[in-house]
């Protein structure tokens, strides 16, 4: 019997609430880690509506509102967020060796947004991914894995021979045959490797390179290969990366994240603290780039929309903006994880006020309103 059986009919996380907004965000996400591995959440499960399903590379989606990558980047509880109501998971970002960073994060209260210092990745490396991910084979739910480049664990590497394409490409051939769909990071605006790829040149062959490895990985079955771009991207790299996207097929693209820009409208204390601002101030600015990438792809390509997502509202506008899924991440550290349960349940009714019967249909409905 869990530890939290007592208090199976109301959610723990809003029972320790007060207590829980004075910590540390990090801790924040471990304590729920080790609260869904209890199973606490698991008699507040219930099915979703009709409306909300929605098929996207020819997987069915009980609805469109996953878990991004980063929160339980190891896939230690993806099944649970899944078994909790989550429409799928992103496990990573997984690097080629193990990587262990030192997170610093400061919580912004009044402005429900966190800012992170960290330029790496902490996981558990391709070997154990790949390990996790084919024991998990045959279960229900959709579980991507987002691929990046070791930040720490290189102190014996010559930077000037290192092959930063090629652990790319290790890491696909690792984890392609076990994966639902595969995710090149390079979001991070604050990694000058990554920069680079912004470089019409750079960004060809790294796209060029790994739609090879996937496919050379995974013959018969390929997965879904999607791209993670920054959110302080510029005008040439968007049009940019649309371009190499559609040249070298690539299935979808993950639009959003945490951006080094501040919004006018913070108030909070820390809010000029360096690093990557994420939660509810990024909403306008990446369902902005959203639509922006939505257009210069011709709607060809599957969107999947992350940043600012608090409530069914915010993922209703951006699923209007071009995303045929969505990911939250910040909204679940700030109001626990069955914020799932409120926002699937609002976006229910947006979308059938609007006579939809599919969250398919109501993709981007604003764009083509407009063309």
């Amino acid at each position: 019997m869990g530890i939290f059986s007592a208090f199976s009919k109301r959610d723990p996380f809003e029972f320790a609430s007060p207590l829980l907004a004075r910590l540390e965000p990090d801790t924040i996400r471990k304590i729920i880690i080790w609260l869904l591995k209890d199973k606490v959440w698991k008699k507040q499960r219930q099915s979703d509506e009709k409306v909300l399903s929605t098929t996207v590379w020819s997987r069915k989606f009980p609805n469109p509102i996953g878990i991004a990558a980063g929160f339980d980047a190891s896939g230690t509880v993806i099944d649970e967020f899944i078994r909790i109501g989550f429409g799928f998971g992103e496990i990573g970002t997984i690097t080629l060796e193990p990587d262990k960073i030192t997170k610093r994060a400061y919580k912004l209260r009044k402005d429900e947004a966190i800012i992170y210092q960290t330029s790496g990745f902490n996981n558990i490396g391709s070997k154990k991914a790949s390990m996790l991910l084919a024991k998990r084979r045959g279960r229900k739910g959709v579980v991507g894995v987002s691929i990046g480049e070791n930040v720490f664990n290189v102190e014996s590497i010559d930077e000037a021979e290192r092959d930063i394409v090629g652990e790319y490409d290790a890491v696909i051939r690792a984890v392609a045959p076990f994966a639902d769909y595969v995710v090149i990071n390079i979001s991070n605006s604050y990694m000058e490797s990554l920069a680079e790829f912004q470089l019409k040149e750079s960004l060809d062959e790294l796209l060029r390179r790994l739609r090879l490895a996937v496919n050379i990985a995974t013959p018969i079955k390929t997965p879904p290969l999607l791209l993670k771009m920054s959110s302080d991207i510029n005008n040439e790299g968007k049009r940019i990366t649309a371009e190499m996207l559609l040249k070298h097929k690539f299935d979808g693209l993950i639009v959003g994240g945490s951006t080094g820009t501040r919004p006018e409208t913070l108030v909070s204390k820390r809010k000029d603290e360096p690093g990557g601002l994420c939660g509810k101030p990024i909403m306008e600015k990446t369902t902005q780039l959203l639509r922006e990438m939505y257009k210069h792809t011709n709607g060809q390509i599957p969107i999947i929309g992350v940043g600012g997502i608090t409530s069914g509202a915010d993922a209703y506008e951006k699923i209007r903006a071009g995303a045929s899924l969505v990911q939250i991440y910040t909204s679940v550290i700030i109001h626990g994880p069955m914020v799932i349960k409120k926002i699937k349940k609002e976006l229910a009714e947006l979308l059938k006020a609007d006579g939809y019967k599919s969250v398919s249909e109501a993709v981007g409905a604003d764009i083509n309103k407009g063309s």
